[in-house]
């Protein structure tokens, strides 16, 4: 079942699941409609960022009026028995105020300091409402997802923030008015890999390592999400990911097997391509996870994974902008844990991605870049030529699960040759037959594929 409709009057198709809400309008659409000449946002007489400052202001302004400043220093004080508090980005006037809040800002949420007098500083961050978002339900399941798994990290040492409290905008003890979550505040800024000498490379890779042992430290026997819970216990519950939603209410998961997740993803992301929600290339699509599907078998029998797991905790976006640093390139924290989950080891502890050549990656070859082959030695010097091979290996499972939930690109061309790659990931050394396959022309293997399986799978024939 769709998540959302498209919202052009008169049209009965879905809205692209990840791609088709708009910011700037606030409208959702399907994948013709977002790209089509009534869509003005798009306008070339229309710049697109300043477009999209004004109305993130917009609605920023929006959440300030449903905001109960008081009630939230009030509650925070309370938490800390009764030591006074502020938040002087309130305080000021209205322009200033929307000035310095978006500079703190994200597509989805804001975060104003609370100042306690005895000099104690909290981080409150104000989830923003918008009509382009995913469902209410779906936002509400991540969000508490990401709280709970920040109560899990809280006893281990990964550096992240801690959780003092936290509200969803319509639950009956909410007096602040908005959904918001009390954190702990931490120092550093966010890192600029791409700018980052190469020893300072070095030494951030360092720390991942550790952070990564840290991790493995935890193991669970399923694989899904953290969910909430009131036992203190961490329970584990379905894909708490905008791509692994049945409908608005129900994610999949969890799975004690990797081959029952894995088939199950697979198996979404085919519903979700013929229910019309992906934005482009959907027949192309469609053809890539029916290969995927069928390779499940080849993928599970080169991992170690078993029924029962081990699995693991793994951050949804390993990029750098979720990584605080201070001036001398110490991780202060990892922060943004929302759409987290617990995978395989073998995806778990892969190359974060922003180790990856993502040039490269996007044009279908799969060399490592120096950074991954560093990041494998350093867990070699730790001790740990296991972990060291899960990032030589890791590709597979990243081309795998590469991008769910909508179109890799609207370009045929990039997805012709991202698909390539994910094929040629999966050639074992030596099978000259496999790799020849690989090199055949995508137009010659989707009219074998789809003469293969159109009886199988009679949605195809709603895709062309």
């Amino acid at each position: 079942m769709p998540l959302r409709g498209c919202d052009v009057p008169g049209c009965p198709k879905s809205a692209a699941r990840k791609h088709g809400g708009c910011l700037l309008c606030s409208k959702n659409h399907c994948g013709a409609h977002i790209k089509s000449a009534s869509h003005t946002c798009l306008s070339e007489a229309r710049p697109a960022y300043t477009h999209y400052v004004a109305s993130q202001r917009a609605h920023l302004s929006s959440a300030l009026d449903q905001f109960d400043v008081v009630a939230l220093t009030s509650l925070a004080s309370k938490l800390r028995r009764g030591v006074p508090c502020s938040i002087p980005a309130l305080t000021t006037d209205d322009e200033t105020k929307l000035d310095l809040l978006s500079k703190h800002m994200t597509k989805t949420d804001f975060h104003v300091d609370i100042n306690f007098q005895d000099g104690v500083v909290w981080d409150a961050r104000i989830r923003l409402r918008h009509d382009a978002f995913p469902p209410l339900p779906v936002q509400k399941y991540i969000f508490l997802s990401e709280v709970f798994t920040l109560k899990f990290l809280e006893k281990t040492a990964v550096p992240a923030p801690g959780v003092y409290h936290y509200d969803w905008f319509d639950s009956a003890d909410n007096v602040v008015g908005v959904s918001y979550v009390l954190l702990e505040k931490m120092g550093g800024r966010k890192l600029e890999w791409d700018k980052a000498s190469s020893p300072l490379q070095s030494k951030i890779m360092e720390q991942l390592v550790d952070i990564s042992l840290e991790l493995e430290r935890h193991s669970f026997e399923m694989t899904g999400s953290i969910v909430p819970s009131d036992d203190g216990d961490v329970h584990i519950g379905g894909y708490a990911q905008l791509p692994l939603f049945r409908d608005s209410h129900t994610p999949i998961g969890p799975f004690s097997s990797l081959k029952a997740s894995l088939r199950a993803i697979m198996h979404l992301q085919l519903d979700i391509i013929t229910d019309g929600e992906f934005s482009s290339l959907a027949l192309g699509h469609f053809l890539s996870y029916l290969w995927r599907l069928h390779m499940i078998p080849d993928l599970i029998a080169s991992t170690n994974s078993k029924e029962g797991g081990p699995f693991y905790l793994r951050h949804f976006c390993e990029t750098d902008d979720h990584i605080m640093v201070d001036d001398n390139g110490n991780i202060t924290a990892i922060v943004d844990w929302a759409s987290s989950s617990i995978q395989s080891k073998e995806y778990a502890f892969s190359s974060p991605q922003m180790l990856w050549p993502m040039d490269n990656f996007l044009t279908g070859d799969n060399e490592l870049s120096p950074q991954e082959l560093e990041f494998a030695d350093i867990y070699r010097r730790r001790g740990r030529p296991d972990m060291a091979d899960i990032v030589i290996n890791g590709r597979k499972l990243q081309r795998f699960l590469y991008s769910l939930g909508d179109s890799w690109t609207g370009d045929q061309k990039e997805f012709e040759a991202l698909f390539l790659g994910l094929r040629k990931a999966f050639i074992k050394e030596g099978d000259e037959a496999a790799a020849a396959a690989a090199q055949e022309p995508f137009e010659f293997w989707k009219k074998k594929l789809i003469s293969k399986y159109s009886v199988e799978y009679p949605q195809l024939q709603r895709l062309f």
